[in-house]
């Protein structure tokens, strides 16, 4: 089996593997992740009024797929 994380040579552990004169560009899996709405209901003081509903989706977490 070959191993999950390889170092390239002369770079340690944790060291990003670009220069900082190059442009950052995130590596993006071609494999969408699934997003998954989350409601949150905001409680209202005062009379009975309807509930005022926030909803936003999860953080997007992008993932580098292994090869064998």
């Amino acid at each position: 089996s070959s191993p999950l994380l390889i170092r390239p040579e002369g770079c340690t552990w944790g060291m990003p593997q670009y220069s900082v004169k190059e442009e950052f560009r995130p590596v993006i899996s071609e494999i969408p992740a699934p997003v998954v709405p989350q409601v949150v209901t905001v409680p209202q003081p005062g009379p009975s009024i309807p509930q005022a509903t926030v909803t936003y989706s999860a953080p997007l977490v992008n993932t580098v797929p292994q090869e064998p």
